[in-house]
Protein backbone atom coordinates (compact mmCIF):
# COMPACT_ATOMS: atom_id res chain seq x y z
CA UNK A 1 0.00 0.00 0.00
CA UNK A 2 2.81 2.38 0.89
CA UNK A 3 4.53 1.71 -2.49
CA UNK A 4 1.30 2.38 -4.36
CA UNK A 5 0.86 5.65 -2.48
CA UNK A 6 4.42 6.71 -3.36
CA UNK A 7 3.85 5.88 -7.04
CA UNK A 8 0.58 7.79 -7.07
CA UNK A 9 2.15 10.74 -5.25
CA UNK A 10 5.10 10.86 -7.67
CA UNK A 11 2.80 10.65 -10.70
CA UNK A 12 0.65 13.46 -9.24
CA UNK A 13 3.83 15.48 -8.70
CA UNK A 14 4.85 14.83 -12.30
CA UNK A 15 1.39 15.84 -13.48
CA UNK A 16 1.54 19.05 -11.45
CA UNK A 17 5.00 19.74 -12.89
CA UNK A 18 3.66 19.16 -16.39
CA UNK A 19 0.67 21.43 -15.72
CA UNK A 20 3.08 24.06 -14.39
CA UNK A 21 5.20 23.67 -17.51
CA UNK A 22 2.15 24.16 -19.74
CA UNK A 23 1.12 27.29 -17.83
CA UNK A 24 4.52 28.89 -17.27
CA UNK A 25 6.89 27.37 -19.83
CA UNK A 26 10.58 26.78 -19.28
CA UNK A 27 12.67 28.67 -16.79
CA UNK A 28 15.80 30.56 -17.90
CA UNK A 29 17.93 27.79 -16.43
CA UNK A 30 16.00 25.09 -18.32
CA UNK A 31 16.20 27.04 -21.58
CA UNK A 32 19.94 27.44 -21.11
CA UNK A 33 20.36 23.72 -20.35
CA UNK A 34 18.36 22.70 -23.42
CA UNK A 35 20.31 25.16 -25.58
CA UNK A 36 23.62 23.74 -24.29
CA UNK A 37 22.45 20.18 -24.98
CA UNK A 38 21.38 21.21 -28.50
CA UNK A 39 24.84 22.72 -29.13
CA UNK A 40 26.61 19.60 -27.83
CA UNK A 41 24.50 17.32 -30.03
CA UNK A 42 25.05 19.59 -33.04
CA UNK A 43 28.82 19.61 -32.49
CA UNK A 44 28.77 15.84 -32.09
CA UNK A 45 26.89 15.40 -35.38
CA UNK A 46 29.26 17.79 -37.16
CA UNK A 47 32.24 15.85 -35.83
CA UNK A 48 30.65 12.55 -36.77
CA UNK A 49 29.74 13.75 -40.22
CA UNK A 50 32.60 16.03 -41.17
CA UNK A 51 32.05 15.33 -44.86
CA UNK A 52 28.45 16.52 -44.54
CA UNK A 53 28.97 19.61 -42.40
CA UNK A 54 32.37 20.80 -43.61
CA UNK A 55 31.48 21.22 -47.27
CA UNK A 56 28.65 23.22 -48.76
CA UNK A 57 26.05 20.75 -50.00
CA UNK A 58 28.15 17.85 -48.68
CA UNK A 59 24.95 16.07 -47.74
CA UNK A 60 24.21 15.54 -51.44
CA UNK A 61 26.87 12.81 -51.55
CA UNK A 62 24.84 10.60 -49.24
CA UNK A 63 21.48 10.23 -50.84
CA UNK A 64 19.23 10.68 -53.84
CA UNK A 65 17.33 13.75 -54.98
CA UNK A 66 13.74 13.00 -55.86
CA UNK A 67 10.91 15.06 -57.34
CA UNK A 68 13.34 17.06 -59.49
CA UNK A 69 15.38 18.10 -56.45
CA UNK A 70 12.41 19.13 -54.31
CA UNK A 71 12.98 16.25 -51.89
CA UNK A 72 15.99 14.27 -50.73
CA UNK A 73 16.23 10.70 -49.50
CA UNK A 74 19.22 10.17 -47.21
CA UNK A 75 20.81 6.75 -47.79
CA UNK A 76 22.63 5.80 -44.58
CA UNK A 77 24.67 3.05 -46.29
CA UNK A 78 26.43 5.62 -48.50
CA UNK A 79 27.44 7.54 -45.40
CA UNK A 80 28.61 4.38 -43.62
CA UNK A 81 30.58 3.34 -46.72
CA UNK A 82 32.31 6.71 -46.62
CA UNK A 83 33.18 6.20 -42.95
CA UNK A 84 34.59 2.75 -43.73
CA UNK A 85 36.79 4.23 -46.48
CA UNK A 86 38.04 6.86 -44.01
CA UNK A 87 38.75 4.11 -41.49
CA UNK A 88 40.71 2.11 -44.07
CA UNK A 89 42.73 5.20 -44.93
CA UNK A 90 43.42 5.80 -41.24
CA UNK A 91 44.47 2.18 -40.77
CA UNK A 92 46.94 2.55 -43.66
CA UNK A 93 48.39 5.72 -42.12
CA UNK A 94 48.73 4.04 -38.73
CA UNK A 95 50.46 1.04 -40.33
CA UNK A 96 52.85 3.41 -42.14
CA UNK A 97 53.57 5.26 -38.88
CA UNK A 98 54.20 1.96 -37.15
CA UNK A 99 56.72 0.97 -39.83
CA UNK A 100 58.37 4.40 -39.63
CA UNK A 101 58.58 4.25 -35.82
CA UNK A 102 60.91 1.25 -36.11
CA UNK A 103 63.07 2.83 -38.80
CA UNK A 104 66.50 4.33 -38.16
CA UNK A 105 65.33 7.50 -39.91
CA UNK A 106 62.63 8.06 -37.28
CA UNK A 107 64.98 7.19 -34.42
CA UNK A 108 67.34 9.88 -35.71
CA UNK A 109 64.44 12.34 -36.01
CA UNK A 110 63.44 11.75 -32.37
CA UNK A 111 67.06 12.16 -31.24
CA UNK A 112 67.38 15.42 -33.22
CA UNK A 113 64.21 16.73 -31.53
CA UNK A 114 65.62 15.76 -28.14
CA UNK A 115 68.90 17.58 -28.86
CA UNK A 116 67.05 20.68 -30.09
CA UNK A 117 64.94 20.79 -26.91
CA UNK A 118 68.04 20.39 -24.74
CA UNK A 119 69.80 23.16 -26.67
CA UNK A 120 66.82 25.51 -26.25
CA UNK A 121 66.70 24.71 -22.54
CA UNK A 122 70.43 25.40 -22.21
CA UNK A 123 70.08 28.67 -24.15
CA UNK A 124 67.21 29.77 -21.89
CA UNK A 125 69.23 28.87 -18.77
CA UNK A 126 72.26 30.79 -20.05
CA UNK A 127 70.06 33.76 -20.95
CA UNK A 128 68.56 33.80 -17.46
CA UNK A 129 72.04 33.63 -15.87
CA UNK A 130 73.32 36.51 -18.01
CA UNK A 131 70.32 38.66 -17.07
CA UNK A 132 70.61 37.98 -13.33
Amino acid sequence: LNTSYKKMHSSCHALRSFENFIEVGLSEKEISAIDNIRKIVSEYFLGLSDSIGAKKNGWQNFGVSVDEGEAFDFVPSTFVDSLNKQLQSLECRVKFQEIMAYSQLFVEFVDAQRKNDLARKADKTNSNLNEG
